[in-house]
């Protein structure tokens, strides 16, 4: 998913969705979740794994972060600065588990179904006007055929029992 803001993350956009991320997780937390799970993409996978490795860190060492990685080259092309808290965010993760081998062409649609696949509740920030043709995360969710909850969002799968495991990927997930 590409944002207005690009990779400006100082963009007033940008802040107020690392702020709804954090409050998401954090409700989530009260309601007893305790596993996170990412397809480790940049962008909102890589900031909601930086929000559960700060609480992690700070007040909630009952947390746990598991990192599925599409491959294990997967930062290579990337800026610098993204590959060094890409690199921080697997050193400081729970389990990292690598879902294909370098070169599978559809490796981060499998990381993201992988990790679908562990969720019953998913709270995700999607673009509503692409299809679910446009990118490999939408192929994903297309796939397992169940509602999803927005960020920000109430409803009905959403306000149902949450389990302990949550996902967060490029779309954040979170899984019960």
């Amino acid at each position: 998913m590409r944002f207005p803001w690009g990779f400006d993350e100082e963009d007033d956009r940008c802040q107020k969705l690392k702020m709804e991320l954090a409050q998401q997780i954090m409700a989530l937390r009260q309601r007893g979740v305790t596993q996170f799970l990412t397809a480790c993409d940049c962008g909102v996978g890589l900031y909601a794994a930086e929000i559960v490795n700060g609480l992690r860190e700070t007040t909630d060492q009952d947390l746990m972060l598991f990192c599925y990685t599409p491959h294990e080259e997967q930062a290579t092309k990337w800026a610098p600065y993204l590959r060094e808290r890409y690199f921080t965010m697997l050193e400081k993760c729970t389990l990292i588990s690598v879902v294909c081998p370098v070169g599978t062409p559809d490796a981060q649609l499998q990381a993201y179904r992988k990790i679908i696949d562990l969720a019953d509740v998913v709270l995700y920030v999607h673009d509503a006007d692409m299809s679910a043709s446009d990118n490999a995360e939408n192929k994903a969710f297309a796939c397992r055929g169940e509602p999803y909850a927005h960020a920000g969002l109430a409803s009905e799968r959403a306000d149902r029992e949450v389990g302990r495991r949550v996902v967060l990927s490029q779309t954040v997930l979170i899984t019960g």
